[in-house]
């Protein structure tokens, strides 16, 4: 299947940075909040760092489980000894692969779906892993609009990571509504946010991007009012009928 980001990549971009778990760095505690419940089993595709497993043993006492492809397993295992947290499935390989055995009551993913031409595979993918009553969360960045021309001024390389078709709520509702899904919810999140995977060479540009991340901050500190134009962010929420 067609993928815009090697593993090579996301196994140097991990070798960066140790993970840390920081409730503040966990986005969209509003949306889990209105579905998990304690004792819940909860499996995130793409779960490196792992701050989202720690997330909701600790905050919501749910039985976590995930998987993802990256090399730099024992970072992820070090996270969770350090917050005790005990994940019941914990798998090191490609989702694309994967041939999972169990079902969960609530399956997420957070900035996965947007790297692949094929979404529809990707999303049965997903609906598989889902209970019969279970829930699904999907979580994209938006890079359309006027997040795109920012992007393509300020961090081409990163848009270039990303398959900006795949950025379709309609197309999302229509995959999972043939996948035996009720879409319950789905739209924009945020009012605008933005940032990059690599600061710009220029002086000027890194002035530019510290200056519409301060102003993304500011402005969804005050205002909540999702579009389709400068939100940093679409979510589904759907549940397996």
């Amino acid at each position: 299947m067609p993928e815009a980001v090697s593993k090579a990549f996301w196994d140097e971009l991990h070798r960066l940075g140790k993970p840390e778990y920081r409730l503040e760095k966990v986005l969209f505690r509003d949306i889990f909040a209105r579905i998990v419940r304690p004792g819940m089993s909860c499996f995130e595709v793409g779960c490196y760092p792992g701050r989202y497993m720690v997330y909701l043993a600790r905050e919501h006492g749910c039985h976590v489980s995930g998987i993802d492809y990256t090399s730099e397993f024992e970072r992820i295992w070090a996270l969770f000894r350090e917050w005790q947290v005990r994940p019941l499935d914990l798998y090191q390989g490609d989702f694309l692969a994967f041939n999972p055995s169990k079902q969960y009551d609530f399956v997420y993913s957070l900035g996965f779906v947007e790297h692949f031409s094929e979404l529809d595979e990707v999303l049965a993918r997903h609906v598989r892993l889902v209970r019969p009553g279970g829930w699904l969360f999907i979580a994209a960045p938006n890079f359309r609009r006027v997040q795109y021309v920012l992007r393509r001024w300020l961090d081409p390389a990163d848009l270039d990571r990303h398959c900006l078709g795949t950025m379709d709520l309609g197309w999302w509702r229509q995959i999972l509504t043939r996948l035996g899904m009720r879409v319950v919810f789905d739209g924009y999140y945020k009012t605008f946010g933005f940032w990059v995977s690599t600061q710009p060479s220029s002086c000027m540009g890194r002035r530019i991007v510290r200056f519409l991340k301060g102003f993304g901050e500011w402005v969804s500190a005050r205002v909540d009012l999702p579009n389709r134009w400068t939100s940093p962010y679409l979510i589904s929420v759907s549940q397996k009928v």
